[in-house]
């Protein structure tokens, strides 16, 4: 896909390849989630784990996983959206979709409790990666 897209929340999506890991949240901490931005050594796993394919808007994100999430879980996600910040983002969202794909699971998240300068630090990386994307197609080579 790779271009702009209406989203019915409002905000436009894209693809983009970023350092990012997710993991289940313990339902014992599912009271206390809160986003919030990391020095970029902070979370050493994201460093190790190769850029990962993701379709990115203010209100949520989709990937794919090994990991089997259902619907309506809570995942804490680890990313770092470089084109707009060096620090590492940690939201939480909840799972809207789950589908088994080829050994892997598509999964769709909902951000939750995401805090305003970090939707704002999306919504620019939004931005920015969609101004890539049209000029990639202007130039054909980028």
């Amino acid at each position: 896909m790779g271009g702009k897209q209406s989203n019915s929340r409002d905000f436009f999506r894209v693809d983009a390849h970023i350092p990012f890991i997710s993991c289940l949240v313990p339902p014992d901490e599912k009271e206390n989630l809160f986003s919030d931005i990391l020095d970029k050594d902070s979370v050493p796993a994201l460093r190790k784990n190769p850029l990962k394919k993701v379709d990115i808007s203010g209100s949520g994100i989709a990937f794919a996983t090994v990991e089997r999430y259902a619907a309506g879980d809570l995942v804490e996600m680890s990313m770092v959206l470089e084109r707009v910040h060096d620090g590492v983002l940690v939201v939480h969202g909840e799972v809207v979709r789950s589908q088994p794909a080829g050994g892997m699971y598509k999964v769709a998240v909902r951000f939750v409790h995401l805090d305003d300068r970090i939707r704002d630090l999306i919504i620019r990386f939004v931005f920015a990666r969609e101004r890539e994307i049209m000029a990639e197609k202007r130039v054909g080579w980028l």
